[in-house]
């Protein structure tokens, strides 16, 4: 089973594809990139994963979650994670954040 991720009232399955598209993300591939036929689950599950990461999501509770096994383990919103009026995670946290997790690695 894998992980899911709630984002405000949403949940989303981080499922293959999903995970894909949000490395995709990392990596700098544009979504227009995504290698999955239009209108099919996988295709909206990777596009989704591409989003959430252009916006920070991925980092909570001190865990890079792309790098989390799956384990049908669900992560909440993080209180920590500092955010802005239009409740976006602030950028320069989250290259921080990355940072120090890749240090650890």
């Amino acid at each position: 089973m894998p992980n899911s991720l709630i984002i405000q009232d949403c949940v989303y399955d981080m499922t293959p594809a999903y995970l894909n598209g949000a490395r995709a993300m990392r990596s700098r591939t544009p979504s227009r990139c995504n290698p999955h036929r239009h209108g099919s689950q996988a295709y909206y599950d990777w596009d989704h994963g591409h989003l959430n990461e252009a916006g920070n999501e991925h980092l909570r509770f001190g865990l890079d979650l792309l790098a989390q096994k799956a384990r049908a383990k669900t992560f909440e919103m993080d209180p920590e994670v500092p955010r802005d009026q239009h409740d976006e995670v602030d950028e320069d946290w989250a290259r921080e954040a990355l940072r120090k997790l890749r240090m650890k690695a």
